[in-house]
Parts: structure tokens; C-alpha cells; sequence
């Protein structure tokens, strides 16, 4: 909205700063799940700054009192959240193929596990977090092809590569044909789910 009148700014300096995006008549370049995501953590950082802005009146942030700054270090830390449970998940892979654990440090002591997601905020975390998840339960149960498949389907609605894994663990199966239509129309549902709100959007936009 503060792309087509400063009257409608969030906080002083938004109209300027939405005119600098390219293809400013893209709603976003994000899938549903980032979306979902950045809608929560928005939400989060609200709340969380409530009490900084009852007073009324508005403030040096604009009338409704948005701080960019704090809610971008909201967001920074919902992606660590996101990270640090990744980790864990990843833990439980290796314990569960008698895996060292130094693996898992190789990952932790990279830089750009730090500058990339806790420094500039990269929301592919959010994807890496599903997919470990599902490689968790694929390995603790193979047979569980529904379940793996829906974390698969929604790390792919972050990061569209998600989208061959499935190929690649049900042929190291040997799946059956039953297995590889479950995971199909397992993943068209949990896709379905997450896209149909936005296409209706759009069409009373």
C-alpha cells in the first residue's frame, strides 16, 4: 500500500523504500510457507511491542508505531529458531544412522550457517527445517511415505527443490506403485492447502 500513497506508510520512510523494489507490481516472490512464516513473525513483533506503543498519538515510527528495526530482529530470530530446531532434528538423523556427531558441527561451525540466516535473515531455513524433519522420519520409518511426503511438500513451498526428493528416497525403497501415488497425492493435498487461499486473494484483488 505505501507503494501508492505516503499517506498509507507503516512507518516514515516506507513509500520511499517500496518505490526502490524491482517489479513493484509483484505482490512477492515468496511461496506460501515463507509467507506464512514472515505473516506470524510480523505478528510476533507486534505483540511483543504492544506496551511500547499504547500510548496513542503514534511516535518517530509512524502512526501506527512500527519499528523496522525491531521487527526485522524478530525475524532474524524466528529463522535462528528455525535453525537451532533444524539442528536438532539433524542430531536425531545422524544418532539414529550411528553417525558422529561431528558431522553436525562441520554444519554449525560453517560461517554461513551464522551471516546468512542469524546476519541477513535468509528465510531458506524454513525449508531446510521441513526437509531435515522429513529425512528424520523417512529414516526412523520408511513405511511412513504420507507423513515424509508432507514435510517434503511444505519445505517445497519455501524452496521448490524439495519437489525430487521424494523420486530419489522412494526409488532407494524399491517403493511400491501404491507408495509413489501416496506420495504424489499426499503432496498435490498439502500444496492445495497451502495455495488455494492465495489464488482466492488475488481474485477479489
Amino acid at each position: 500500500p505505501a507503494r501508492r500513497s505516503s499517506d498509507l506508510e507503516r512507518f516514515n520512510g516506507e513509500y520511499g523504500l517500496a518505490n526502490r523494489v524491482n517489479n513493484p507490481e509483484l505482490t512477492t516472490i515468496y511461496l506460501p510457507v515463507s509467507q506464512v512464516v514472515f505473516a506470524l513473525s510480523a505478528e510476533m513483533a507486534q505483540v511483543m511491542s504492544a506496551e511500547d506503543s499504547d500510548g496513542g498519538g503514534g511516535n518517530a515510527y509512524g502512526a501506527k508505531g512500527i519499528d523496522p528495526d525491531w521487527e526485522a530482529r524478530v525475524f532474524r530470530f524466528v529463522f535462528v529458531g528455525f535453525e537451532m530446531g533444524m539442528m536438532v532434528l539433524l542430531a536425531l538423523v545422524l544418532y539414529s544412522m550411528r553417525k558422529s556427531a561431528w558431522y553436525l558441527a562441520l554444519y554449525v561451525w560453517h560461517p554461513l550457517a551464522i551471516s546468512e540466516i542469524a546476519g541477513e535473515g535468509h528465510q531458506d531455513v524454513i525449508g531446510l527445517f521441513f526437509m531435515v524433519g522429513a529425512l528424520l522420519v523417512w529414516q526412523l520409518r520408511k513405511r511412513w511415505v504420507g507423513r515424509w511426503s508432507a514435510l517434503l511438500a511444505i519445505s517445497a513451498l519455501v524452496k521448490p527443490i524439495s519437489v525430487v526428493l521424494p523420486a530419489f528416497q522412494l526409488r532407494y525403497d524399491r517403493a511400491k506403485r501404491w507408495d509413489w501415488v501416496k506420495s504424489l497425492g499426499v503432496g498435490v493435498v498439502v500444496c492445495g492447502i497451502f495455495l488455494v487461499p492465495f489464488f482466492r486473494s488475488e481474485e477479489h484483488t
